[in-house]
């Protein structure tokens, strides 16, 4: 069974604000899960999230890259 961790573990982990976690939340952009009221994070899915964030954040900067060789 994998161990829940909450928004400031997430927070800590990810070297992020507390602030930025609840508002990724709040908008949907990162997994959570929500038990009673609490919100929890799976670190497997939060490691999935990182590694999907990386490759689109790659693959934009590819596509920056071409258009600006194009103009």
């Amino acid at each position: 069974m994998e161990i829940y961790m909450t928004v400031e573990e997430v927070a800590a982990h990810l070297k992020l604000s507390v602030q930025t976690i609840r508002r990724y939340v709040h908008k949907d952009e990162i997994p959570y899960h929500k038990i009673n009221r609490a919100v929890r994070f799976k670190p497997s899915e939060i490691e999935s999230w990182v590694e999907r964030r990386k490759e689109l954040n790659a693959i934009a900067t590819v596509a920056t890259a071409e258009d600006g060789e194009r103009q």
